[in-house]
């Protein structure tokens, strides 16, 4: 058995998770600072194209940062879109 060969997969996979984890951090921030400017709002949520444009983009980049790093982050990005997708009380 190669002990090597573990602790590369270990390294290549936290390398991995790095990647996804800055992709995610400047893709997410690069959507909001954009629809928060393209509308000339201060909050994203505040603009029109948030649900028509950066929601879904943002959908789209989780599904794509989820293809690249594997099983465990989609497994995370499911749980995110799970989260997001609960309905609210109605009060």
């Amino acid at each position: 058995m190669n002990r090597g060969s573990g602790m590369d997969q270990v390294a290549e996979d936290r390398s991995l998770e790095r990647k996804a984890y800055w992709i995610c951090l400047i893709g997410g921030g690069m959507l909001w600072l954009l629809t928060a400017l393209l509308s000339g709002r201060s909050e994203a949520w505040d603009s029109p194209y948030y649900w028509s444009l950066a929601y879904p983009m943002s959908i789209l980049l989780a599904g794509i940062v989820a293809n690249l790093a594997g099983l465990w982050m989609a497994v995370f990005a499911l749980r995110m879109l799970a989260g997001v997708a609960q309905p609210l009380p109605l009060s």
